[in-house]
């Protein structure tokens, strides 16, 4: 019977973490956005799809909005051997190694625009823009690192990530979208090593975020 309540107390938990991330102050409108099927909210102006897009601009990543980890991620992040999650980890705040995230997820959106069959839209500095630009801001608000939740049960892991972000029109500053999304990774393929072996399973959900706004980008801005 211990076994079973610890199972549905492990499917529980995983329940919850696919909820939406609370919004932050970063997304000051957040209350427009509604469910969607590629991203969990999503807001569009009624001129998204307005105009022939050519480029597409991506400003840093931020990490500036991301929330402390809770008691059950910092229980879990303090069972680690030390510096296992990261040289200097502060087990309430994540943001250093959260920097090094964003910029895997900067590389990876250069080479999703590189990879889209499509290609109808290349990727620019973020220093040049006008009016066939697509501008994106996104801010990394979530960063929770992989964890075993009942180590005797065998390796039941679960690592969550949520981003919010906006797109404006390059040329004009109007915004076009705005977005929250929040996702779990409990089996990742390839574990990455070093300071970010804790953090594997960003890597194949930037994979899928970059490989979105790509798409996005190239059906100007028609795509769910």
């Amino acid at each position: 019977m211990k076994y079973i309540g610890a199972i549905f107390i492990a499917i529980f938990l995983s329940a919850c973490g696919t909820s939406p991330a609370a919004p932050t102050s970063f997304l000051e409108d957040a209350w427009k956005m509604e469910e969607s099927r590629n991203l969990q909210l999503v807001w569009k102006s009624p001129n998204a799809h307005v105009g022939q897009y050519t480029k597409f601009a991506m400003k840093p990543i931020g990490v500036t909005y991301m929330k402390r980890l809770g008691w059950w991620d910092k229980k879990n992040a303090t069972s680690y051997q030390e510096n296992d999650v990261f040289p200097g980890f502060d087990n309430a705040d994540n943001r250093k190694v959260a920097s090094d995230v964003a910029k895997m997820f900067e590389h990876q959106m250069r080479q999703a625009f590189l990879d889209d069959p499509q290609k109808d839209v290349r990727f620019v500095p973020h220093t040049f823009l006008d009016n066939q630009t697509l501008l994106m801001e996104i801010q990394i608000i979530e960063l929770v690192p992989i964890k075993k939740y009942f180590p005797a049960m065998g390796s039941i892991k679960g690592g969550a990530m949520a981003i919010e972000g906006k797109v404006f029109n390059g040329g004009t500053g109007e915004m076009l979208m705005m977005f929250s999304d929040r996702r779990i990774e409990n089996n990742p393929k390839q574990e990455m090593q070093g300071k970010l072996k804790r953090y594997s399973h960003a890597r194949p959900l930037i994979h899928d975020w970059c490989a979105y706004f790509a798409r996005l980008a190239n059906t100007g801005m028609k795509a769910n």
